[in-house]
Formats: structure tokens, C-alpha cells, sequence
């Protein structure tokens, strides 16, 4: 098999003429039968079978697919993921929900919540406590921003038929 491969690269290489022109370095004979045994290689190798069964699903999707497809899902995934990503990586929100799932208090939390009591008395000392106050005031702006953002786009779709 490495001797297929072998002469098979051994095709490529060429000798340059005074005139400029290349020629083949092997015979047009000893090239032909590299030809051979590289095609017998692919056939006895599964290979080819592959590369047609490979040429057949382009074939197949390049006939299905049309351009007003491809536009489509560049404006209805593609540009929305891109300015999700750009507008995610502009904020600190990542750092910030990053911090907040790595928090010992959170994974203690999780690890004992079938062993711990939740208690009415809990859940209001915890509304009391400054920092749940902050990130519930962040959820809620966040909802807010949210609750407008789906409103200009149902509008959106009433004036536009979508």
C-alpha cells in the first residue's frame, strides 16, 4: 500500500525544459501504469465507492438547495446567531452568569436541596438579602428588555405579514 502511495506522488513531480515548459519526470508509460495502480487502489481500498457516493450527495443537495434557501437561513440563523454572539461578547453578562454558576454557596445549595428544609421563613430572609435584591433587579430588567423586544417583533409581524 505504501509503495501505491509512493509511486503515486512519484506522478507529480516534473522536469522543467528550456523552453519553459514542464514535462512529466517518468515515462508517459510508467505514468500511466502509477495511474493504474493508484485507480485499483481506490476500487480495492473501498475508497471509491466513497468518493461516489460523496460526488452522488452533492449532486443531490446542490439540486435541492436554491439560492432564496441559502439567503433565507443566512438572515433567519446565521445573522441572528452572529449579533447574539457579538452582543454577548460586548457585555459582561458571561463573566457574570459564569461567577454566579461557579459560586460555592450555589454548588452547596444544589448538592444538599434534597437534605435541606425550604421553609416560607428562607425564601423571605433570602428576598431581604441585598444581593438576591440586585440580581432579582437585573432579572427583571432583563425580562423587561425582553417582554419589549418580543413586542416590536410581534408588531413587526402584523405590519409585515410574517
Amino acid at each position: 500500500m505504501t509503495e501505491l502511495r509512493r509511486k503515486w506522488l512519484a506522478t507529480d513531480r516534473v522536469i522543467a525544459t528550456p523552453s519553459g515548459k514542464s514535462i512529466p519526470a517518468l515515462p508517459e508509460e510508467e505514468v500511466r501504469q502509477h495511474l493504474w495502480a493508484a485507480a485499483e487502489f481506490l476500487v480495492r481500498s473501498g475508497a471509491l465507492d466513497h468518493i461516489v457516493e460523496l460526488a452522488t450527495l452533492i449532486a443531490m443537495i446542490h439540486d435541492v438547495v436554491t439560492d432564496r434557501m441559502v439567503d433565507e437561513f443566512s438572515q433567519n440563523v446565521i445573522k441572528p446567531i452572529g449579533m447574539l454572539m457579538d452582543a454577548i461578547s460586548r457585555s459582561s453578562l458571561i463573566e457574570i452568569l459564569n461567577n454566579a454558576v461557579m459560586d460555592p454557596e450555589l454548588e452547596k445549595t444544589i448538592v444538599n436541596i434534597n437534605t435541606e428544609s425550604i421553609t416560607l421563613k428562607k425564601i423571605i430572609s433570602l428576598i431581604n438579602d441585598k444581593e438576591v435584591k440586585t440580581g432579582l433587579y437585573i432579572l427583571l430588567i432583563f425580562l423587561k428588555a425582553l417582554g419589549r423586544a418580543a413586542r416590536s417583533r410581534f408588531s413587526e409581524q402584523q405590519i409585515y405579514g410574517v
